[in-house]
């Protein structure tokens, strides 16, 4: 029988190998990425408020301006684990796609097993990352809670109440008449509640078909797409998910699809049903993640990563094998002030 793997062939494997999923919150908002040795993590914040050059004399020194501090923000990431067996039992049955009378020993189909389990590892905490970033540019922080966790704890980007709006009786778009209302403004209207310019609009199948029922908003809709380089290197293979309907103006619309089961098994969506996400291409958000709280990983000098794989045996009778992915994952949207959401009905 084959021996385990070690933690850095396993990695390697990942690395090689390449329902409605993908990743568009993460690579669109999330692009940066930073590990640390600590449990916690430091994001020290400098405010961009450098005044603007006094006039004066050559002939006069110049004022003193002050230099200006910064905020260090502390946090906890959260952390998540996903873990199978691999059995004896599960090596001697033919593997799917092999040959009805087997063409694979025992020991090729436990590596083969051991593969898909850490495929199946690493698309469980992508899943989780996804939804953690999701819910950071909905809501602007991120909830930590399961029923393994005592006290649950939030991960709090500060953004503001006033950039999430939510129409409600008469306003909502649904209650108002589509031959004659126009949708732009309200559009306009929220952008200015940004700290920087909305080129971007974000939206789920049910909003996008809401808007399409306006005359006004289909009148000045374009459709006929250029391409636009940040965005093109946003949105690379993630065709499944993701549709480029056109331009309002100078404003990409993107309409997002993606999907996840959850822990009872149930397909959930991650974007959310009639909300409206105004945005910039070049938002700053990163995926911070802590120390691996392992002691193998710590021997191993892995501890300061975004992953750790491992593959073990336990027991002698009979003896069980074991594959496990970790991660200590934290996304936190540095410019959290430059997005608006907006529930757009219900």
């Amino acid at each position: 029988m084959p021996d385990n793997f070690t933690t850095r062939e396993l990695l390697g494997a990942i690395h090689e190998a390449g329902i409605r999923r993908d990743n568009f919150f993460q690579r669109f908002f999330f692009r940066e990425s930073y590990t640390f040795s600590t449990e916690k993590v430091d994001l020290d914040m400098v405010p961009n408020k450098t005044k603007i050059a006094v006039f004066c004399s050559p002939m006069i020194g110049a004022a003193v301006d002050r230099n200006q501090g910064y905020k260090t923000t502390s946090f906890k990431p959260a952390y998540v684990k996903s873990k199978h067996a691999v059995t004896a039992n599960q090596a001697i049955k033919r593997r799917p796609g092999e040959k009805y009378f087997g063409e694979m020993s025992a020991g090729d189909r436990q590596d083969a097993i051991v593969m898909q389990n850490l495929d199946m590892e690493e698309q469980a905490i992508r899943d989780r990352e996804e939804l953690m970033c999701s819910e950071m540019v909905y809501d602007g922080k991120t909830i930590i809670e399961s029923e393994f966790i005592e006290t649950p704890y939030e991960i709090d980007a500060g953004r503001r109440a006033g950039n999430n709006v939510a129409l409600v009786g008469a306003a909502m778009w649904s209650n108002v008449d589509p031959e004659t209302y126009d949708i732009e403004a309200d559009i306009e209207a929220w952008a200015q509640l940004s700290d920087g310019l909305t080129n971007v609009l974000i939206c789920d199948p049910k909003t996008w078909a809401l808007m399409r029922s306006f005359k006004k908003f289909n009148d000045k809709l374009e459709t006929r797409r250029g391409s636009t380089s940040e965005l093109e290197t946003s949105l690379k293979d993630l065709g499944k998910t993701v549709s480029v309907k056109g331009q309002l103006g100078d404003v990409t619309i993107i309409v997002v699809n993606e999907e996840y089961i959850d822990r009872a098994g149930v397909t959930q969506k991650v974007q959310r049903d009639y909300h409206l996400i105004l945005a910039n291409a070049s938002i700053r958000g990163a995926r911070l993640y802590g120390q691996i709280q392992d002691l193998s990983a710590q021997k191993e000098g892995v501890d300061e990563a975004e992953r750790y794989v491992k593959d073990w045996t336990e027991g002698g009778d009979p003896e069980v094998r074991y594959t496990k992915t970790e991660s200590a994952p934290a996304m936190y949207l540095i410019d959290v002030n430059y997005v608006v959401v907006v529930q757009v009905a219900a």
